[in-house]
């Protein structure tokens, strides 16, 4: 076994968490997770060759790990068995359904038409058993054609061979790996098969029927919490359709009370009798319906409600990659899936029960009235039953589409006018409304597409269900002319015939708007079903009260979407409790990616991050964020007054607390407004250096444990930087919060207990101020050469900085010298 276990071991180093260990095989969630994580990782735009390729190499571990599943029995170490087989297929199936457009549908579609190699040279060793996998010159030539595209090499599969080779000789006593499933169960595909090797195990249509009854289910659960409005509106539906349908019979007997020489009227009731009877009836099914209707609408609003905060709850969960990269998505499944959804819960459901019913209690009246003309009628119903089906089917998998494209329009459209100063500044409103107007290009096709089906599938039952009536008219006037039925009843016929299509045709709608929905749904389940990568309810709270150091242990990074770029390289940083640390580096060297991993929007790659002597993701992410304030480099704030704008991280403070915390970060300006605290502001409201200085008062209302400062002072005027580097002065006198700061100007970072430079993702030196800027070879002194030589141009030419080679010594700051006294 060890050996099948190696072999698949090298197929899965690339992935971050392999696929197969040595000695166990991981469950298939796990191994999905660990799959998606790396196809995730893939930049784009990148070729169909390369897009192909990754999916070669996701396809063949999860082969691998189903084909060796069957090879042992299910044990603690080997939790595959045959039921779990079926989750694997779903798994895979999940995890790249959403890249099936663009150039991965030229994967997903023929896998075979590709030059796959690699993929058949691994499926001939897993199928031939005991043979050992060796590849071909041409094989290792297209491998190595793609090899420079990819950080980590693809694993070398000819060494395993040679490595099996040379232990051939001794693994001869051994028992030989178990051989793979029976020939007769995996056939090997000729090379020039179109069928996917995929489609052995699970056909792709089952897994999307799957899919959709799952959705459908979920979708129909919604409806649980309205049971009560939802069963009175339907009852209301059945009153009101009732008496819908009582309307072509009395028309009928009308005819023939007044076409008749003896009029004879049912139940001897008089003529006004009748008729003050059929106005109560009809008002009876008026308030009926609009009972029904005012109920199903009410009812669908809520479900909305409760469906958008479902889901905008489920988006906050998610770590900071997945909202960050689909934010127009995530919009578009708030606004437009779940207003679908929900109709498809109430308004569809109405629609569709009172189809059925129109439907059902026509055809009893016709067969009622005349068996024969019914049977006539009827033999429309399969062609258009069947048409109604691959029209929903077409309409399910086009409102998917559309859907995506609405998100990828409205992701678009946030970007440009969250933007508009800097696309005003650079005249790039052309270019930004050619990028929308290809958008919605894209979402107009799709809608062109769907209006020619629907004209295609309407007309036909349109014209379909005219030359029905023309057909039961004619022969059933020569039925009144034998005297086999009446005027009366031909005329009641017809009109049943016209609401049983109808509801036929509310039916096909119905359908369609079920499929539309459960389309829909599936986008909304997906977002809620997902578990993000980083739980913020999981692991243990964190104390408020708890100190101690923060260690970066042999830490590695490298941000998901970027998979190619290592940014911190076994980064070991140890920061003291109530020490200040400036971080310091050039752009890209992996500053702000230090905060990223400490504030958990991100997990290591390899290492960990450590507080007082406990790995951080051992922590629920939420409390241990309660202890760490943030002021970033461009701070956020909210519609809402400034004092609700400073309470953002600790709603519960009181006016003084907020006052108080306003005064310590020289909010002085806050007192200048006409309304003080209560004033009004915006996104955009303030000055930057306004700005600043209220992000660091909401940070310090938190009262944090640790303080995450990340280019505070980058963008300000050399006013502004004053007061904010004053009210970080403040914080660091105090020596009660740990502080990290990452920093270009030299004013903030001279403030810092510590200098810590980056450089490639690694740690190039450490010290303290003085030490660095004093040293003759020091790479702080060449990064900061250009402000020392503008700061000692100012000192010594009044204000004229001087070039200088060299940056000036300096003596001990005020900071380091408290710190030491």
């Amino acid at each position: 076994m060890n050996r099948w276990y190696v072999q698949a071991e090298s197929v899965s180093h690339h992935l971050s968490s392999p696929v197969l260990r040595h000695t166990s095989l991981k469950p298939s969630y796990a191994c999905i997770k660990s799959i998606r994580a790396y196809f995730a990782s893939i930049p784009r735009p990148v070729k169909d060759e390369e897009l192909i390729f990754v999916g070669d190499r996701l396809l063949t571990d999860v082969v691998m790990a189903n084909r060796m599943s069957r090879r042992a029995p299910p044990s603690p170490s080997n939790p595959f068995d045959s039921s779990t087989e079926k989750n694997l297929s779903h798994d895979f199936d999940e995890l790249t359904r959403p890249a099936r457009v663009g150039p991965l549908a030229v994967w997903t579609e023929g896998l075979w038409k590709r030059e796959n190699l690699l993929l058949r040279a691994l499926e001939r060793g897993m199928l031939k058993g005991a043979e050992r996998w060796v590849l071909k010159p041409q094989e290792i030539a297209w491998r190595d054609s793609l090899q420079h595209r990819f950080v980590k090499p693809i694993p070398v599969v000819e060494e395993v061979a040679k490595e099996g080779a040379a232990s051939s000789s001794a693994s001869a006593s051994s028992p030989s790996p178990p051989p793979s499933a029976p020939a007769s169960n995996t056939p090997n595909t000729p090379s020039g098969a179109k069928k996917s090797i995929w489609s052995r195990f699970v056909p792709a249509d089952a897994q999307d029927s799957a899919k959709s009854a799952s959705s459908f289910r979920k979708i129909v659960a919604l409806a649980k919490p309205e049971r009560k409005p939802l069963g009175t509106a339907i009852g209301l539906l059945m009153v009101s359709s009732a008496v819908s349908m009582s309307v072509p019979f009395t028309i009928g007997k009308l005819i023939d009370f007044f076409t008749t020489s003896d009029p004879q009227i049912p139940f001897g009731l008089s003529l006004g009798q009748a008729s003050a009877l059929l106005l109560l009836l009809f008002t009876t099914g008026a308030v009926a319906n609009a009972g029904r209707a005012m109920l199903m609408r009410l009812s669908g609003q809520r479900i909305v409600a409760r469906l958008r905060e479902r889901t905008y709850e489920a988006s906050l969960r998610q770590e900071v990659e997945f909202v960050e990269k689909g934010e127009g998505d995530v919009l578009s499944r708030l606004s437009v899936d779940s207003s679908i959804v929900g109709e498809s819960v109430t308004q569809n459901l109405s629609d569709g029960l009172r189809s059925i019913v129109m439907a059902s209690a026509g055809l009893g009246a016709m067969f009622y009235i005349s068996p024969t003309l019914t049977l006539l009628m009827l033999t429309v119903v399969p062609p258009v039953s069947l048409g109604a089906v691959f029209y929903g089917r077409y309409l399910k998998k086009l409102s998917n589409r559309t859907q995506e494209a609405l998100g990828d329009m409205t992701k678009v459209a946030q970007e440009s006018l969250s933007a508009l100063r800097t696309v005003q500044a650079f005249n790039a409103a052309g270019q930004e409304q050619e990028k929308f107007h290809q958008k919605v290009g894209t979402v107009l096709t799709l809608a062109r597409k769907e209006a020619i089906a629907s004209g295609i599938f309407f007309g036909a039952t349109g014209w379909s269900g005219n030359v029905t009536l023309l057909a039961l008219l004619g022969y059933g006037g020569t039925l009144v002319s034998k005297g086999a039925i009446s005027v009366g009843d031909l005329t009641s016929l017809l009109l049943y015939t016209v609401y049983v299509g109808s509801g036929l045709q509310m039916l096909t709608s119905f359908f369609a708007s079920i499929m539309r929905g459960i389309g829909a749904g599936v986008r909304i389940f997906d977002l809620l079903d997902r578990q993000p990568a980083i739980p913020p309810d999981a692991g243990v709270e964190v104390d408020p009260s708890r100190r101690g150091p923060i260690r970066f242990e042999h830490v590695w990074f490298e941000y998901p979407s970027r998979r190619s770029v290592q940014i911190l390289k076994d980064l070991n940083l140890e920061v003291a409790m109530g020490e200040s640390v400036a971080i310091v580096g050039a752009s890209g060297s992996g500053k702000s990616s230090i905060n990223a991993l400490l504030m958990r929007y991100y997990d290591p790659v390899k290492g960990k991050v450590t507080f007082d002597g406990q790995d951080i993701r051992e922590f629920n992410s939420s409390s241990w964020r309660n202890i760490i304030g943030v002021v970033p480099q461009d701070p956020i704030l909210f519609t809402g007054t400034i004092a609700s704008n400073i309470a953002y991280g600790n709603p519960n403070a009181t006016r003084e607390q907020i006052e108080a915390a306003a005064r310590e970060a020289n909010c002085e300006f806050v007192w200048g407004m006409p309304h003080g605290f209560d004033t009004e502001i915006g996104r955009a409201s303030l000055s930057g250096g306004q700005r600043q200085r209220l992000a660091i008062a909401r940070a310090l209302l938190k009262k944090p444990v640790i303080l995450a400062l990340d280019e505070a002072t980058s963008s300000l005027d050399a006013t502004s930087e004053h007061r904010v580097n004053d009210a970080i002065d403040k914080i660091l006198r105090a020596r009660q919060t740990t502080c990290l700061i990452v920093a270009h100007r030299l004013s903030t970072i001279a403030r810092a207990e510590r200098i810590v430079v980056l450089e490639g993702g690694c740690i190039t030196e450490t010290g303290t101020y003085r030490q660095l800027v004093n040293k003759e070879d020091s790479r702080f002194r060449h990064l900061m050469a250009a402000q020392l030589n503008a700061a000692a141009g100012e000192s010594l030419h009044g204000g004229l900085a001087m070039p200088s080679s060299a940056p000036p010594k300096v003596e001990a700051t005020p900071a380091e010298q408290e710190h030491r006294a």
